[in-house]
């Protein structure tokens, strides 16, 4: 019988078993390199949010925003203010600041002190969202020391994240 010669064209073209399992290999070690990253990358945000009152969704926006080319980030840009306006988002949110303002202001009238001998005693009334409130730019950022202050702001309409309002 004679040999049949085969094209190259017809020939199946792989990378030999020693290209491969290196490259498998290579691609193994980058892996554990990224999940390493991944898990300081992670760490870094997290100790941001609880420590920073970084804002997780936010951040990964400005993230995004940030890669991007200055073309493409203004032309991004514009597409999401507009988003915002038409969207209602705009308002939304300045309603949502304008309601945490007028709690702070709430907060800051009905909370008297009161000489107790030669020490300071805050009287807080029942209806004002309890919390420490701290100025923050045009906002307030409230903060809260357990779980049933922040259930009784949040029946006052206040957005509650974890124990901070920003």
């Amino acid at each position: 019988m004679a040999k049949e010669t085969v094209k190259p064209s017809e020939v199946l073209k792989v990378p030999s078993a020693k290209e491969f399992t290196t490259l498998v290999r290579a691609v193994k070690n980058a892996d554990a390199d990224i999940n390493d990253a991944q898990g300081a990358k992670s760490g870094l945000i997290r100790k941001a949010v609880e420590k920073q009152h970084l804002h997780k969704k936010a951040f990964s926006t400005f993230q995004t925003a940030a890669r991007l080319s200055n073309k493409a980030l203004s032309e991004y840009m514009a597409h999401l203010e507009h988003y915002f306006e038409v969207g209602g988002l705009n308002a939304r949110a300045s309603e949502q600041l304008d309601m945490i303002g007028r709690e702070a202001e709430l907060a800051e009238t009905k909370v008297a002190e009161v000489e107790t001998n030669g020490h300071r005693k805050k009287r807080k009334d029942k209806a004002a969202p309890k919390g420490k409130v701290k100025p923050k730019g045009k906002a307030n950022v409230v903060t809260f020391d357990s779980q049933r202050e922040r259930e009784s702001a949040a029946q006052f309409g206040e957005a509650v994240d974890e124990g901070a309002v920003h």
